[in-house]
């Protein structure tokens, strides 16, 4: 994912490239520019930390974390 298939350009107007995108990913394509253009994020890190959550957890630890977080004393901690 290291490849952006967009600008990080805040002030641009909605490119034509978005078209069939879904609301979600045009919402995530922006997100996505604001924090690596302002400097919030480095665009390497962000990738890798994607690339972590798409390729190397698996749902089980989905499913534990959802579990902890719904559980009182997960939050009371």
């Amino acid at each position: 994912m290291s490849d952006h298939d967009h600008d990080h350009t805040l002030s641009s107007p909605p490119r034509s490239d978005h078209a069939g995108v879904g609301n979600r990913e045009l919402r995530v394509r922006e997100l996505d520019s604001i924090l690596t253009e302002t400097g919030y994020v480095d665009p390497t890190s962000l990738d890798l930390l994607i690339d972590l959550y798409e390729k190397k957890t698996d749902r089980a630890n989905g499913i534990r974390g959802c579990q902890a977080w719904s559980d009182p004393a997960y939050a009371n901690g």
